[in-house]
């Protein structure tokens, strides 16, 4: 189930229909807000043997349970640390030239239907990588989708970003987050507005807690000086994840007491 992100979808599902897909997209924006979730049931429209379904596909045709099984050699996803060859390293941080060659390897094959391409991460493309990408991106090929997802387009090499058409991916409001089973006020505003770490709060008793520590520092930071929003930014520059989170509550609050009339600095 997608969550939030009603407008997108329709864009997408109108040019599917249509077939006017562009050959390349961004899709950018907060970390867990759904944006791979898309991406990945867009590819199952594309991929379902059955054409005339939404996204998601129908999920019952042969390529559908394929998808589900990871079987489907039209779809290839690269992430950090989650590497399609063999001979990588599993924990590397980046995206490397060496799986970008794999990717050109795999469309090269001749294949009935759409091929799509994810990569999720695409500011962790090494600028070797992101070079070859270039080179892939000008001679697409015919029924060839990539996605490209991140939560820094600023990262990402600008001729990439030049080929791509973008799609900005906003936080959720807390009526469609409640659709979440498990969903309660407390963990809705842990996960402030991000679909995916509400999910995780809910089933991961370590990922709340660690969310917890995010929120609570926070609070203090809003709650304290300057220089102990200083203090903290340095403890967590070097996790631009945490860092992140830190900044969408510092985010909410302010904007909570936008709205209540509050005449915090």
């Amino acid at each position: 189930m997608i969550v939030g992100h009603a407008k997108i979808i329709e864009r997408l599902e109108a040019m599917r229909k249509k077939d006017t897909l562009a050959h390349g997209y961004l899709f950018y924006g907060p970390q867990g807000v759904g944006k791979f979730k898309v991406a990945l049931e867009l590819a199952r429209a594309l991929i379902c043997s059955r054409g005339e379904q939404g996204l998601g596909g129908c999920g019952s045709c042969e390529m559908c349970l394929g998808f589900e099984a990871g079987t489907i050699p039209n779809l290839t996803i690269l992430r950090p640390g989650e590497p399609i060859l063999a001979s990588e390293e599993k924990d590397k941080k980046e995206i490397g030239i060496a799986e970008v060659r794999e990717v050109r390897r795999r469309l090269g094959f001749a294949s009935s239907g759409y091929r799509v391409v994810t990569i999720d991460g695409a500011e962790k493309l090494t600028a070797e990588a992101a070079n070859a990408f270039l080179k892939i991106l000008e001679e697409p090929g015919p029924q060839t989708l990539f996605v490209f997802i991140t939560v820094a387009p600023e990262y990402v090499l600008p001729t990439i970003l030049s080929r791509l058409v973008p799609f900005r991916f906003s936080l959720v409001s807390d009526k469609e987050m409640q659709k979440i089973k498990g969903a309660t006020r407390e963990l809705m505003e842990l996960a402030a507005g991000a679909p995916g770490i509400l999910v995780s709060v809910v089933n991961e008793p370590k990922f709340r807690e660690a969310e917890e520590g995010l929120f609570s520092e926070a609070q203090k930071i809003y709650g304290g000086s300057l220089a102990k929003a200083v203090a903290a930014s340095e403890r967590r520059f070097n996790s631009p994840e945490e860092y992140s989170r830190i900044l969408m509550h510092l985010l909410r609050f302010s904007e909570r007491d936008l709205l209540l009339g509050g005449e915090k600095e």
